[in-house]
């Protein structure tokens, strides 16, 4: 029986098949960079996110979304930004080569209203950031590993080269077709080519930038859920989404990652759009939220306007699959036009205090946000591959993309990693047996606590699917933030003992 080894390959779980790579051992460099932000035009943006792309050509790609859409009559370079030919730039940042069609997708604007101006700096300099720093921060660089920030950063080009709000006097997010007359949306290429750039892709999460006051929050923002409130700022109050509990809670760990005044207030309030803001029909928030399940034509608005040569209406029509993405908006300043003094500089983003500039504690919010687009787990400590039966082993990992884990399950199927889908290791009830009872000893423990060993018992079936070690207490997810000090904070040790029933082969856990 010595000789009789069970060959494991690392193919883990947490809770539904979220897999894992084990972490880097380098450094996490501090930036001591203490280079001030300043004020960008359209051409200095223009110009530097062509240098990254020419620079970082694995980590970001440029489109323009003219020649991507300019079938669906989105067209902007009639007029001028600056010198320039008008463009709404698409910028794509992640590694191209890790990219998979089920990499979690992120979505970012940074101006939809052109005269608010702190949203397109924020995209440049956390673009630059993240080009700079990957391969030098493991967080940096498992971020753009396993996830894809898109952005718009001047999502309305000729109201961000002009100062102005609108675009040609269209108000973009009054354009979108929520509870918008059909005649009146689509109107904007601005809105157009957000239409079309969220048909191409699933976002989860996203951040809208915008200012005028200051406030982060999360859906409802429109009329037909609006009702009084006379203890709500605006006097009005939201109805409660059905995604409340997850808003909530992300929106939380972005505020905490925005960081605090000196009075020890939180920089960002934190609410429902219609509480906090005001209730509008046609804003980019609700129908990002909603497009996909709300009813069409009422409220999601089937688009039919004539203005700048008209949009297919056809475009404005989503199934289940589209357009269901927690857009939070975000309110930055008071002043649309904050002085450059207030900008702060680049070592802010990886120490955070209450004295910080406007884009390290924005630039920190959308990081955040693309760590909680998907629960993901890490490795500290792997077993060998070749395991005996009565031979202890362990394993150590980290959740992350998560603010808690309440389940955390190892399991094992006699096979080939390759062979195997994620429905392999869903099985519950009698489909899962567990070493617990069945002559192998498992147990489950956080860092730094004693774990308790199950006990022993009959004949296991090689073709069912075992559970290792399981644990159901919750435990704090590992952030990834590079202002964050986490220590031991979230690592979870599995240890178990592989049953004499398991005959030689190789296994995938």
């Amino acid at each position: 029986e010595m000789g009789r080894n069970v060959v494991i390959c690392h193919l883990w779980c947490f809770v539904l098949l979220v897999c894992g790579r084990v972490w880097g051992e380098s450094p996490i460099l501090t930036n001591d960079d203490d280079a001030v932000y300043t004020k960008l035009t359209y051409t200095e943006i223009t110009e530097a996110f062509e240098g990254l792309a020419e620079k970082y050509p694995k980590l970001v790609k440029l489109e323009s979304a003219e020649e991507r859409y300019g079938k669906y009559n989105v067209k902007t370079s009639q007029w001028k930004c600056d010198d320039l030919p008008c463009d709404i730039m698409i910028v794509r940042l992640g590694n191209n080569e890790t990219l998979t069609a089920k990499t979690p997708e992120v979505y970012v604007s940074g101006a939809l209203h052109g005269n608010e101006r702190l949203g397109p700096p924020v995209c440049t300099y956390l673009a630059e950031f993240l080009c700079e720093r990957y391969g030098k921060n493991d967080k940096v660089t498992w971020l753009m590993d396993n996830r894809v920030l898109w952005m718009t950063p001047m999502t309305n080009p000729i109201g961000v080269a002009n100062d102005q709000r609108e675009e040609n006097n269209i108000d973009p997010n009054r354009d979108f077709p929520y509870r918008a007359p059909p005649d009146a949306c689509m109107a904007t290429m601005t809105a157009r080519a957000v239409n079309e750039l969220y048909r191409e892709h699933l976002f989860r999460l996203g951040i809208t930038f915008h200012g005028g006051q200051r406030v982060m929050a999360y859906e409802w923002g429109s009329f037909d859920h609006l009702e009084r409130d006379p203890s709500a700022p605006s006097g009005y109050s939201s109805t409660e989404p059905p995604d409340e509990q997850t808003q909530v809670a992300i929106g939380k760990a972005m505020q905490a990652a925005a960081g605090r005044e000196k009075n020890g207030d939180f920089w960002y309030p934190l609410g429902a759009m219609t509480d906090l803001v005001y209730a509008v029909d046609g804003g980019m928030e609700d129908w990002s939220y909603a497009a996909s399940w709300k009813p069409s034509g009422d409220p999601i608005t089937v688009c039919d306007p004539s203005a700048n040569g008209g949009y297919d209406k056809e475009r404005t029509k989503y199934n289940e699959h589209m357009v269901r993405c927690l857009l939070f908006l975000f309110e930055m300043d008071k002043s649309k036009h904050p002085e450059e003094s207030t900008y702060g500089n680049r070592a802010e983003v990886v120490k955070a205090s209450a004295t910080d500039g406007h884009i390290a504690r924005n630039m920190r919010s959308v990081l955040k946000l693309m760590e909680l687009v998907d629960p993901y787990v890490v490795f500290t400590q792997l077993p060998p591959k070749e395991v005996q039966p009565n031979d202890p082993a362990s394993i150590a990992l980290l959740p992350i993309g998560c603010v808690k884990a309440t389940s955390l399950r190892l399991r094992m199927v006699k096979a080939p990693c390759h062979e195997l889908t994620e429905g392999a290791f869903m099985g519950e009830g009698s489909d899962v047996i567990d070493l617990s009872s069945t002559g192998g000893t498992s147990n489950a423990q956080r860092s730094g606590e004693q774990g308790s060993t199950g006990g022993t018992g009959g004949a296991a079936d090689e073709a069912a699917l075992w559970q290792l070690a399981a644990t159901e207490e919750e435990t704090d997810c590992r952030g990834l933030g590079v202002w964050e000090e986490e220590g031991d904070k979230g690592e979870v040790v599995f240890e178990f003992t592989l049953p004499q029933q398991l005959q030689a082969g190789q296994y995938c856990a």
